[in-house]
């Protein structure tokens, strides 16, 4: 298992190993390592001490361990604070530490490599160790085992892309899997194109955050589970299932195959998957409704201690009490604690629950970044040592690191070397169910025996060919083949599904080269096994991927006809990540699972989908409509295909009506006719635009049948539809529809009226007229002139209308706004001197004088219509609840440089529109025919032939100039209110 590929140049060792040394600008230091120990609680019986600390181990990002008991572990000291490049004048390095004594200290210290830049994460194997140095996947050979390498590192992959001026989201986490494969993690906000040394691009795979794996022996390279924001630690339960940790939004995940995990922010990469699977914990771990309480600077709270997630381990040892075992524990980095979430299955999969939090340390500069369980079932925490949060904002700390060791039982050392055992000796070690790190060790040894070409060779199990001859048969399982011996085909199918691991009963593990071939023999297997259990369902629903597209129809027809998975939290989005090519090939078949499915979501992106190509392939709508004409269909069946047409043509202007059109209107029950006004009105096969220009101009009408009016009318554009539109803005809840329709409308006078009437609009629309003040110069230049005759003061212009007036490319306007209201574009230089003087002027004296209740206001001026603080405000960037915004170093350089890190899918794009109007956005949704944009204020879909334009920008969709336009008094009531850990009285 050594694959033979390229070598990446050494570094020069001409000097010793550069001393690392600090950058860290914070006062102070971190506590003695010993006294942090003695001074964290722990529950009772358990206890808590030093394994290793400074100088014997600095910056630890990571370990593994190998089958002598010896901890890997990678010190980083390359990486740099934020706004910097990576240091190249130091290197990174591999160590290992062991305890000789059995006193639970690392005594004995040696150094594997030292020649290593940007190193994220390890993985020790039999034949050597898996090294991640983005942007590339190193492998380091050491067969004999005896820690000295026996070569320079192979590159054996490459383009785990390393963003500009952004040091987070990196690949990490090298794990063998229980599969063999090798298993990592990527952020989302480091998307690679990742391949073999030399693969043209054309034949790369994307990488775009989430889970992937690595065939060591074959050299295939797979993306599991796409999508997180950044996860940082992921392990096996005793089955087989994967759980991930994340960071920002969702902070768990249960991975399987295929699935389209939720980022935030973020449309997958192809937008027919509609919908992303949410986190599978029923809790956040910091309050998103406004009752944050006390949780600054690690103080214990109820939630958990904040939105950032490092490492992650589920106990399956015994050293601890019994009832830890199976539980989920992960390092909360703003908390400075151990968050612990009980596992329960639910539905297909699991539900996590927040268990009480295993410790909470007293240290400012505990930064834990991963946990791992040892030889006899006690866990070790790795510290990196620093303050900063997350980003290093204020540098990095190298000349600090600790590992503590967490027991309840005795502690006992490891004294064996697990790889000269025999294989009667192994059998008992790998059934082992108490200890998963010795079941695990045991695992690579055999694998290593099972290797041709390994020097282990003479331990070799029983040869294939022998098996068969005693009745057993192959079930293939990623690299590892398991043996059983049925006596018929129903002993056959008990075997999987009731001996069988979960993970382990289908195709999931068998590999992508494989599925095709195999799909024929199993296919029948599969719909029979369909009617087992959810937990099956969902892992036959991951194999649906893997399944040549015609035949996924018959898998598919089995997993839709089980209507107790309608609501379940991963079935009806798996299976239509499984059906969305099966649309291009046969949509007929699309159809036909339509009429059997039982899960409304599952329909409504069936039609959906289908009615996306109405402009080019209508008859396959046409169908599903003939099917809802017909006899009764499903519950809600109707209902849902009227959903699906509405969302696949939201934003289009004009279309045919499919030939079953009519016939399906008029077979309508009458309760469901009015969610067809739109569409009707699309299809032109409506009411007369005099009725719906009465209904919406009726004062004595339904507010909701006027609205849906209006939104018709101004679809249609009729001749008269601008006065209309003036006659409305009067009209509370109308006004606001009739100030969009109007923004259509390149007329200086639109822009008057909308500037002298902006008051009259509720205070909470108020931002999105001015965003359509700004996105025409004509209306632009009626606004500044207001503030110029100080008849609208300047501070209701926020910095993203400032920019977007910027954006509009009139020089005269740029000058008027220079003059009124000033910039908003700084140099490098001049942000990190505006960084430094307003750190100089918040001085804890000064913001213990805030007045919260100002800065709540201010807040919701600039800062509300993106962002969430204690339950208010928008979505449409994170939730600042649970993030560092204790540490005003990093709410300083996220205000002020907003830019600084800027993950590709964040970037802003510039939109001239056919209609002369300008939007500032990011794209939220598309499909072939449309773009939905978000801007600061709205979301709103138009077709693409509506763009005449389009600029993508390094700038992020936050704006610079934030604090334009605020005194003294008024940045230091925001910082206040911003810094404080609970929502103001």
């Amino acid at each position: 298992m050594r694959p033979l590929l390229f070598l990446i140049p050494a570094v020069s060792l001409a000097t010793e190993f550069p001393t690392p040394t600090n950058s860290e600008t914070q006062p102070g230091s971190p506590m003695p390592a010993e006294e942090v120990a003695a001074k964290t609680p722990m529950p009772e019986g358990f206890k808590i001490g030093v394994f290793a600390s400074e100088p014997t181990v600095q910056n630890p990002i990571d370990c593994s361990w190998d089958t002598r008991g010896r901890m890997w572990v990678a010190e980083n000291f390359t990486y740099e604070r934020l706004g910097t490049t990576l240091r190249d004048d130091l290197r990174d390095r591999v160590i290992l530490l062991k305890d000789t004594t059995g006193d639970g200290k690392a005594d004995e210290r040696l150094v594997f490599t030292d020649t290593l830049l940007n190193l994220t994460s390890i993985e020790w194997t039999p034949e050597g160790l898996w090294v991640m140095c983005p942007p590339q996947l190193l492998f380091i050979p050491d067969e004999n085992r005896d820690a000295i390498p026996d070569s320079e590192p192979q590159v054996i992959l490459d383009g785990f892309t390393v963003p500009k001026g952004n040091h987070h989201n990196f690949a990490n986490g090298l794990r063998i899997g229980p599969d063999g494969w090798l298993y990592g993690r990527c952020g989302g906000s480091a998307p690679g194109e990742v391949g073999k040394p030399g693969t043209p691009d054309a034949d790369r795979i994307p990488l775009r955050g989430g889970i992937w794996r690595y065939h060591r022996t074959r050299g295939t390279f797979e993306v599991i589970a796409s999508g997180t924001t950044n996860p940082w630690g992921h392990d096996w339960d005793e089955n087989g299932n994967l759980f991930l940790i994340n960071t920002v939004n969702d902070h768990l995940f249960h991975a399987v195959p295929g699935m389209r995990l939720a980022r935030l922010l973020t449309n997958p990469a192809n937008p027919r998957v509609y919908e992303t699977i949410p986190g599978h914990a029923d809790h956040w771990h910091f309050d998103t409704s406004g009752k944050w309480n006390e949780s600054r600077n690690g103080v214990a709270n109820d939630f958990g201690g904040g939105h950032a997630h490092v490492g992650m381990m589920i106990y399956q040892g015994n050293n601890w009490p019994a009832e830890y075992r199976g539980k989920l524990f992960t390092i909360n980095l703003h908390g400075r604690r151990i968050n612990q979430e009980i596992l329960t299955p639910k539905g297909s999969g699991f539900v996590a629950s927040h268990g009480e939090d295993l410790f909470i340390t007293p240290d400012p500069f505990f930064r834990g970044v991963e946990l791992t369980q040892g030889p006899h079932g006690e866990v070790y925490v790795l510290d990196w040592s620093d303050t900063g949060e997350c980003h290093e904002n204020t540098g990095v700390h190298r000349t600090s690191g600790r590992i503590y060791m967490i027991s309840y039982d005795e502690y006992r050392r490891w004294e064996d070397d697990m790889t000269k055992t025999s294989n009667e000796e192994l059998l008992p070690i790998l059934q082992n169910k108490e200890n998963s790190w010795q079941s695990r060790m045991a695992c690579q040894v055999r694998a290593l025996r099972k290797s041709p070409h390994s020097r282990d060779a003479k331990h070799a199990s029983p040869t294939g060919e022998e098996l068969i001859q005693k009745g057993f048969m192959p079930i293939d399982a990623g690299e590892q083949r398991f043996w059983i011996k049925p006596e018929s085909e129903s002993d056959f199918i008990r075997s999987l599904t009731e001996n069988w691991p979960l993970d382990s009963i289908t195709s999931t593990r068998i590999d992508t080269d494989e599925a095709s071939y195999l799909a024929d023999e199993y296919i029948e297997l599969f719909i029979i096994l369909a009617d087992r259990s959810p937990q099956v369902r969902l892992q036959l629903a991951s194999t649906l991927q893997r399944l040549p597209f015609d035949l996924r129809k018959h898998l598919a027809l089995a997993l839709v006809s089980h209507a107790e998975d309608a609501d379940d939290h991963n079935l009806p989005l798996l299976v239509w990540y499984g059906l969305i090519p099966v649309a291009d090939e046969h949509p007929d078949h699309l159809v036909e699972i339509f009429s059997a499915c039982t899960w409304p979501k599952l329909r409504r992106f069936i039609a959906r989908r289908l009615a996306e190509d109405l402009d080019t392939r209508p008859e396959p709508f046409n169908q599903l409509l003939k099917l809802a004409t017909g006899p009764p269909t499903l519950v809600g069946a109707t209902t849902d295909l009227i959903r699906g047409l509405t969302d696949a043509t939201r934003g289009w202007q004009k279309a045919t009506p499919p030939p079953n059109w009519p016939a399906f209107v008029k077979s309508l029950d009458p309760s469901l006719k009015p969610q067809l006004a739109p569409l009707e009105l699309l299809f032109g096969t409506g009411l007369p635009l005099s009725e719906v220009r009465q209904i919406a101009l009726d004062p004595k009408a339904p507010l909701d049948a006027r609205q849906s009016a209006l939104r018709s009318l101004i679809r249609a554009n009729p001749d008269d539809l601008k006065k209309i539109l003036i006659s409305l803005l009067d009209v509370q809840h109308l006004n606001t529809t009739a100030a969009e329709g109007l923004a259509t409308f390149d007329d200086p006078r639109v822009g008057r009226i909308l500037t002298l009437k902006l008051n009259r609009f509720h205070a909470a629309q108020q931002d999105e007229i001015l965003a359509i003040l700004c996105s025409r110069p004509a209306f632009a230049r009626t606004l500044l002139d207001r503030i110029e005759q100080k008849k609208l003061p300047a501070q209701r212009l926020s910095a993203f209308h400032a920019r977007q007036i910027d954006s509009l490319g009139d020089e005269a306007l740029s000058t008027q706004l220079r003059k009124v209201w000033g910039t908003s574009g700084l140099t490098d230089q001049a942000k990190t001197e505006l960084i430094e003087a307003t750190r100089a002027q918040l001085t804890p004296a000064v913001l213990a004088k805030a007045d919260l209740t100002n800065g709540s206001q201010i807040f919701q001026t600039h800062c509300a219509t993106c962002h969430k603080l204690h339950g208010q405000g928008s979505d449409i960037g994170p939730d600042l609840t649970g993030g560092g915004r204790s540490n005003l170093d990093y709410l300083l350089h996220n205000i002020i440089d907003p830019s600084a890190e800027l993950a590709p899918d964040y970037r802003m794009e510039l939109f001239t529109l056919t209609d002369g109007r300008t939007l500032t956005g990011v794209i939220k949704e598309q499909s072939p025919r449309t773009l939905t944009i978000q801007t600061m204020t709205t979301k709103e879909t138009i077709e693409r032939t509506q763009i005449q334009d389009r600029q993508l920008f390094e700038t992020s969709l936050m704006p610079e100039g934030l604090l334009n336009g605020l005194t003294t008094e008024q940045t230091r009531d925001l910082f206040g209110y911003l810094m404080h850990p609970g929502k103001p009285d």
